[in-house]
């Protein structure tokens, strides 16, 4: 008796287990399929295969911070991120909103919020230490506030200056400034450069807060609006803890602009995103020069370029790590 029972519990779990093997694997083909209706096939892939293990592998591997999410959490989160994304059309003409990490978040589209959280929250290209327990940081390009979001996590009690041109990325910059109460944060309307005045600010058409928004016109195609743009050594009146500069193009000539006026030795650890194919004028050598000459030491990251094709305009982004000789 005993046994027959034994064998009917045994059958019915596997049919149980072959079942739910099923559910999932036709969950999956269902998931790929709506996905791969919003994106190309490449790009879905890229998120499910690529993308995916830079995740597993940078929170192997990152020590864990204190006021940080656990890895448990940030993965989670990642991966509803991801999924929200696929599941939709890359670009949407109305606001979307979402939560994370005690965070409300607003953002015109998921691709921008997907690929900025895996920047700057998984891979946390902006993390930075101090003693200070209110550090100053000044974010050049903030988008819609991510970076401030990730800033306000790690220093409750910092002040920042964040600027932001584009008009769309300004509001939601605003707006998730607003809905989280963040204190201690002042949102300018203007884009970072070496001169006063105003310029035209370009962006891709349909496409509101774009990430690669720029100073620079890289394409006819491109939608304009005219913005303020401001030297950043004017806000540079005290010991920066902190500078982000992510500015599409013009980092040299903003650095050149700050190391003139006597202010770049009053920063202490900055990050400046580097674009190699937006200008012939943006040149690394100015930038590495600057920073030598001011007492810097630096490190990059990312920029891969998988094949060198010489008289080719290949583009190649990466990150310089610039902190201060001990």
């Amino acid at each position: 008796m005993e046994q027959r029972q034994s064998t009917t519990f045994l059958s019915v779990l596997r049919k149980v287990i072959l079942i739910s093997f099923v559910a999932a694997l036709l969950s999956i083909a269902i998931f790929i399929a709506l996905s791969l209706r919003n994106h190309p096939v490449k790009e879905v892939f890229y998120k499910l295969l690529v993308e995916s293990q830079d995740v597993f592998t940078t929170l192997r591997k990152v020590p864990h911070v204190a006021n940080y999410p656990s890895n448990a959490q940030i993965l989670s989160t990642y991966a509803s991120l991801t999924a929200t994304y696929l599941m939709h059309s890359k670009s949407s003409s109305h606001l979307l909103h979402t939560k994370f990490f005690n965070y409300s978040v607003d953002t015109f589209n998921y691709y921008n919020l997907q690929w900025l959280f895996f920047e700057i929250f998984v891979l946390r290209i902006y993390q930075f230490t101090t003693d200070k327990p209110k550090p100053f940081i000044i974010d050049c390009g903030g988008n819609m506030g991510m970076s401030v979001l990730f800033f306000k996590m790690l220093y409750p009690q910092a002040t920042i200056e964040v600027f932001e041109p584009g008009k769309h990325a300004f509001e939601i910059l605003t707006k998730n400034i607003e809905q989280n109460k963040l204190i201690d944060v002042h949102a300018h309307k203007k884009a970072i450069y070496k001169d006063d005045a105003t310029m035209p600010f370009y962006y891709p058409k349909n496409e509101p807060g774009n990430v690669g928004m720029s100073l620079l016109k890289s394409d006819d195609k491109l939608e304009v609006e005219y913005v303020d743009t401001v030297k950043l050594s004017h806000y540079i009146d005290r010991p920066v803890d902190f500078l982000k500069l992510d500015i599409e193009g013009v980092e040299a000539d903003v650095i050149q602009e700050v190391a003139q006026a006597g202010k770049l030795s009053m920063i202490e650890q900055m990050v400046i995103e580097f674009h190699h194919s937006n200008s012939v004028h943006n040149k690394l050598s100015m930038i590495l020069k600057n920073l030598e000459d001011n007492g810097f030491e630096y490190l990059f990251f990312g920029g891969e370029v998988r094949s060198f094709k010489p008289h080719k305009q290949v583009g190649q982004n990466f990150m310089i790590f610039a902190y201060k000789k001990a």
